[in-house]
């Protein structure tokens, strides 16, 4: 009976196994509540080298194209290989690939939002995420030198594509990574503690920012903690230094405690690992404090600075584009560009130094993208993407320098069915890098609404000046429209006009009425919709365009100002079909 006893006590349940330690590398694959689908990418690692069926796809690739810095491969599953590659020239990349290869097709994604201005040194991919790192090119506003790290995952075969991600409280150490082992084992670094939750982090900035030096002291690691300037998203540049030895009263923690008090005053800590100050003047990323845990304490891993953007005094006139359409230089051009499609309609054009090309890509899942690439000086094409047409059964593209400040308008006439709709996007004047996606001109269709031609469109916008609505004014008088039917008299005037639309993102795509008399007084709230009773901070606001949408990110709706921000001439409501 004993000897059954052991018997039967072996075949129980099989000893527990140790979970594997949780490195800054695996962290990421944790983390998929705050970094969404992507955090899952196929778990694999650099390849020691690439294999000779991956090689002759790698050698039919580069045929027409600039091939920047060395390719990492690695095997997904079953000998199907990936291969992350950038193009561009020898001096920068201008874009970076994931490619697919099994034998019969290759698979190829673009990465999406590639930092502009950029020079890849070393990489790895470890357990499916990619880490490229390099220095920072003289380009637009970006100085040379800046350290560069993009991280992406990388993209399940059949799956959608990927972009640049934010940098984690776990990474910044990897900024100082000498080579690519050293990288390697930056990565492979154990971590302890758990997520942070949007309370702790929204209490240890507070606590931080209302307790001074020796509050701040206490929430370091003995390596302190760098300050970064953010170019764009994967390009950092180290300004600042606090450590937890220093002197409380030099300026270096006197400049971080600056910043902190800045970010304190209105952030979201939504994501627990960093809080992030709501809005920022001219253009300017918004500062950041990221943070992390070490055992029982949160620690601050890095403080992001901002950027603004650089307003000229006397902004350059441009002339009037000369423009082509689909003249073979240009297309010959967007095909040694393009690696992931078939390119379909293309307009070029020659002005201000510079060779502007703007072209669409056809996807082999029968999608359609817009992008343009602009040369100045001999450098590597400068991309931008577009998104701002929607969906069309066709369109045609052609570039123009409306309001003459140096930059360009890439317009966009789409047609679907019997109906005809275009689109305005901008590249800012002056350049800067994190400009990855043309600026939807909302204020310039508006001056142009209900005229869908080119013809026209040339028409009113030619020689454009905006018609800004100063945030001081402008939240003056929602303020006033918040506050009682008195104040919203006398901001909505003698007239609105409403504009009930159903197509995400095409806020003038839509039904125009104009209320006036008793309609306009007697229901104020059901005429604003979402802008009833909002407020400045509870917006996201473009100014120089003059228009308010929800905070949130992906709620639907436009308030328009008129008179320089004294009165809300317009809303416009999405209605769900």
């Amino acid at each position: 009976m004993a000897a059954l006893l052991v018997s039967l006590a072996g075949c129980g349940d099989p000893p527990a196994v140790a979970a594997p330690p949780r490195t800054v590398a695996s962290a990421r694959r944790g983390s998929a509540r705050r970094r969404g689908a992507d955090a899952a990418p196929p778990q694999v690692d650099s390849a020691e080298r690439c294999g000779e069926a991956t090689l002759r796809t790698l050698a039919t690739l580069r045929r027409g194209h600039s091939v920047h810095g060395q390719p990492l491969c690695t095997e997904v599953f079953n000998g199907r290989f990936a291969v992350v590659l950038a193009t561009g020239s020898e001096r920068e990349a201008s874009d970076v690939w994931a490619v697919f290869h099994n034998g019969s097709r290759d698979e190829i994604h673009r990465v999406g939002n590639w930092p502009v201005g950029v020079r890849i040194e070393f990489g790895r991919i470890v357990s499916g995420w990619v880490y490229l790192v390099g220095r920072s090119v003289a380009r637009e506003d970006q100085p040379a030198g800046a350290k560069v790290l993009a991280i992406f995952p990388l993209p399940r075969p059949g799956g959608e594509a990927t972009r640049i991600a934010p940098l984690s409280p776990l990474e910044a150490e990897l900024l100082r990574s000498s080579d690519s082992d050293d990288l390697g084992r930056r990565l492979g670094f154990e971590v302890a503690g758990a997520n942070l939750t949007e309370a702790a982090a929204t209490q240890t900035v507070r606590s931080i920012a209302e307790g001074g030096p020796n509050a701040l002291f206490e929430h370091l690691t003995p390596e302190g903690a760098p300050t970064l300037r953010v170019w764009q998203d994967g390009v950092f540049q180290e300004t600042d230094y606090v450590s937890p030895q220093g002197d409380p009263t030099s300026p270096h923690v006197s400049h971080a405690l600056t910043l902190l008090r800045a970010i304190a005053q209105d952030m979201d800590c939504s994501s627990g690992e960093r809080c992030v100050a709501r809005g920022a003047p001219n253009g300017a990323t918004p500062p950041e404090v990221l943070l992390r845990t070490e055992g029982r304490r949160v620690v601050l891993s890095a403080l992001l600075g901002s950027v603004e953007r650089a307003v000229p005094s006397e902004p350059p006139r441009g002339g009037a584009l000369r423009e082509r359409l689909g003249h073979a230089d240009d297309l010959a051009f967007a095909q040694g560009l393009t690696l992931d499609g078939e390119v379909g309609a293309v307009v070029g054009v020659e002005a201000n130094n510079a060779r502007l090309v703007a072209f669409t890509v056809t996807h082999p899942n029968d999608t359609v993208e817009t992008r343009a690439y602009r040369v100045t000086n001999g450098e590597a094409p400068r991309a931008f993407g577009d998104d701002s047409l929607g969906r069309v059964d066709s369109r045609e593209l052609h570039l123009r320098d409306y309001d003459g400040d140096g930059g360009f308008e890439l317009v966009s006439v789409g047609r679907r069915g019997a109906e005809t709709v275009v689109s305005v996007s901008s590249a800012y004047a002056p350049p800067r890098v994190s400009q990855h996606r043309l600026v939807h001109r909302l204020d310039m269709l508006r001056a142009a609404f209900g005229e869908p031609s080119l013809g026209t469109l040339d028409q009113r916008l030619r020689g454009y000046a905006i018609s800004p609505a100063p945030e001081e004014t402008a939240c003056a008088s929602l303020e006033r429209l918040a506050q009682d039917d008195r104040g919203a008299r006398a901001v909505l005037g003698s007239a609105l006009m409403v504009i009930d639309y159903n197509e995400r993102g095409q806020p003038l795509r839509g039904t125009p009425r104009r209320v006036t008399g008793a309609p306009l007084t007697r229901d104020v709230a059901g005429l604003l919709g979402p802008f009833s009773g909002r407020r400045c901070a509870d917006l996201r606001c473009n100014f120089g365009q003059a228009w308010c949408r929800p905070r949130v990110e992906g709620e639907e709706g436009v308030l328009w100002f008129g008179d320089g921000g004294r009165r809300v001439a317009a809303i416009s409501r999405f209605v769900s079909r």
